[in-house]
């Protein structure tokens, strides 16, 4: 017996689709507009003496640390202003933001002003820890690790430790092991540079090609 394959219907049947948003699309994409909003807040952090809003369910789902403060029994879960001493306005508020939006922390550690980077990024580094973020401290480690230098390396081992911020601390280490040579290169750099000045100001030629070969020849003749 043949099986003959009937002509296609001239009017098929139209094929349901998905093209409105799942709940946990709609949740990322509305939750940023909740970011320190007083609008169905139910707790608010008093930080500095200026006031930070917040919802308890969406810190307790994002941070183990404020759903141990809020479901434990501890004096945080019955009340609704929340002191945090010893913290930082600007870098809870930047946390916070992280928290409702994903957004990493906009922080640059500029030559020019070490200092002021380093010091934002350490105060983040230090509450990502305390509220058990991994993921943002991984965030501050990378950014902190731009600013290593022999000027900051001490500063540094001393903030990973006490933080626990692990690849800090390796990048801190690996510095300390390798300090002698990058002293020793940074040396070579400029004693080459200074002679090749001095040969200009001589009125001798002593072209680049010239210089790196001194300077290869010198990191050989050190390994």
């Amino acid at each position: 017996m043949c099986f003959y394959q009937s002509d296609p219907p001239l009017d098929p049947p139209p094929n349901a689709k998905i093209s409105e948003p799942g709940p946990i699309q709609l949740f990322n994409r509305r939750l940023k507009h909740f970011f320190n909003d007083e609008e169905f807040s139910d707790v608010t952090f008093l930080v500095e003496g200026k006031k930070i809003y917040g919802h308890r369910l969406t810190l307790c789902l994002l941070s183990d640390c404020f759903r141990a403060m809020f479901t434990n029994g501890f004096a945080e879960s019955s009340k609704t202003i929340v002191p945090l001493p010893n913290c930082s306005y600007a870098a809870f508020l930047t946390m916070m933001k992280y928290l409702y939006t994903g957004e990493p922390p906009n922080i640059k550690i500029d030559e020019n002003d070490m200092h002021k980077g380093i010091r934002q990024a350490v105060d983040l580094l230090e509450l990502a820890d305390r509220f058990f973020l991994d993921n943002l401290k991984q965030v501050c480690e990378g950014i902190l690790q731009k600013g290593l230098c022999s000027n900051t390396y001490d500063f540094l081992l001393r903030t990973a430790e006490e933080t626990n911020a692990r690849q800090l601390e390796n990048a801190c280490r690996h510095f300390e092991r390798n300090q002698d040579h990058i002293d020793d290169e940074r040396e070579a750099e400029r004693n080459l540079f200074m002679r090749f000045h001095d040969v200009r100001q001589d009125g001798m030629f002593l072209d680049e090609d010239e210089m790196f070969v001194e300077y290869d020849e010198f990191i050989k003749n050190r390994t």
